[in-house]
């Protein structure tokens, strides 16, 4: 079975510059591999508010909700908890099995979509 962490920190693009922000639409970067091995690939995802999303379905009228972390408020502590719970979810026999499974709530970017 293949257990799979984050290898580095994660890197946030966009990030607040308040906690009380209402209106955030932010980048993270997960390099995510086997834990019993060297090497990793990166998942994205975006953490998005509310405020932010209801700008984008009026511009777009559209909103695909893949890699999407919603949060009234923007808290590093929530995502990294999230992420982690999702990667316990995705134990698998193999390593491509894994990250499949990882690509159904990040996006791995070996996704061909």
């Amino acid at each position: 079975m293949i257990t799979p962490e984050i290898k580095y920190p994660l890197e946030y693009l966009n990030v607040p510059d308040s906690d009380e922000e209402e209106d955030f639409f932010v980048s993270v970067t997960a390099a995510i591999g086997p834990k019993e091995e060297e090497g990793a690939d990166l998942f994205y995802l975006y953490i998005v508010s509310p405020m932010r999303l209801e700008k984008m379905g009026k511009t777009k009228g559209l909103i695909q909700g893949k890699d999407k972390f919603i949060l009234n408020k923007f808290s590093r502590e929530l995502v990294e908890q999230e992420l982690s719970n999702i990667i316990i979810r995705c134990k698998r026999n193999t390593w491509e099995e894994t990250a499949q499974a990882l690509n159904r709530f990040l996006f791995w970017e070996y996704d061909k979509r």
